[in-house]
């Protein structure tokens, strides 16, 4: 059983629960005001199923430290604080970021043209917003993807960092993490060890 399979498997018990839940207090509010309202618990009975799967699928995630990308695409990432964006999530661990990101590819996108694209399309999100960046060193093979490492100045503070970017289904995955300069030595191989956590279901 994958890691979606997984999710969804606690969000059908919490949904269970949930509904029954749901529909228990339902009767007892149709009780305790005298309603008419013959059908009352079916509204118990969704509100307490759509909260109960809800429930379940983020006491799993949470169980394993795991943050969700995308449907069926996860990391791990134990003591980051993740926030849910559009298209991807937004991790901080102290004044460390990490920006996870869906790019629209082509047809023959490669995880060097997805970086291109990205830097390209000023989505660097860096302390200030977008800013430029200044590419260091040679790019790296992540297994099926490619990691390049920056350093970059906003609102007058320098930057460093690393911008990891894979290809989903023709789409490129952006993993843009920095950090304060000199800080990102400190938990570069966490960022990497999350990164290299990659999974899609």
């Amino acid at each position: 059983m994958n890691t979606r399979q997984k999710e969804m498997a606690w969000q059908i018990v919490g949904g269970v629960i949930g509904a029954a839940v749901g529909i228990a207090i339902a009767i007892s509010i149709q009780i305790a005001l005298e309603l008419d309202a013959p059908y009352f618990y079916l509204a118990g009975l969704a509100a307490g199923a759509t909260g109960g799967a809800g429930f379940g699928g983020w006491l799993y995630r949470r169980s394993r430290s795991l943050v969700k990308i995308a449907p069926g695409v996860f990391i791990t990432a134990p003591g980051w604080k993740s926030t849910s964006m559009a298209e991807g999530a937004k991790l901080t661990k102290g004044h460390a970021r990490m920006v996870i990101t869906m790019v629209k590819g082509d047809g023959d996108s490669t995880p060097a043209t997805i970086l291109e694209k990205y830097a390209d399309e000023g989505s660097l999100e860096l302390k200030g917003g977008a800013t430029p960046v200044t590419v260091v060193g040679p790019a790296q093979d992540v297994g099926t993807g490619e990691r390049r490492s920056f350093t970059a100045t906003a609102d007058g503070e320098a930057f460093e960092g690393d911008v990891t970017a894979f290809v989903i289904l023709g789409n490129g995955l952006v993993f843009h993490a920095s950090a304060p300069a000199g800080g990102y030595a400190g938990i570069a191989e966490e960022v990497r060890g999350s990164v290299a956590s990659l999974e899609r279901a």
